[in-house]
């Protein structure tokens, strides 16, 4: 699966659904330090209808800590399909986390020099 480079971030493109039918497309900047699975935004987050499990609390990468809603989904990419949590807040990017590369089973190689961002599926 091949992403691309967007004002400095490797991003790819994954889908997500809720409790409903619908599915969203929704460009995600890998973020090797992000050890969770999914954050996104309010506007990416509640058109698919993600089932609420409680509210948290992260620290994020200036220290300090923020709340977000603790929601679940699932996550369809490179045609793997995985349950998992995802921390909606209302002003975050859409950030995939190592966790879920993880779970999914890929590998990432990011090339800067060459704006080049590839998930390959390593089981």
């Amino acid at each position: 699966m091949h992403g691309v480079f967007k004002k400095g971030f490797p991003c790819v493109e994954i889908e997500i659904l809720g409790s409903g039918e619908t599915v969203r497309k929704v460009e995600v900047i890998v973020d090797t330090g992000f050890n969770g699975y999914l954050t996104l935004p309010y506007e990416e987050a509640f058109p698919v209808g993600l089932t609420l499990d409680g509210i948290g609390s992260g620290k994020v990468a200036d220290g300090n800590f923020s709340p977000y809603l603790s929601c679940t989904g699932t996550v369809l990419c490179g045609g793997e399909r995985v349950r998992v949590s995802i921390d909606v807040q209302p002003n975050s990017r859409a950030l995939l986390g190592t966790a879920l590369l993880k779970d999914l089973g890929f590998a990432l190689t990011v090339d800067p020099t060459k704006e080049t961002v590839e998930l390959l599926e390593i089981r």
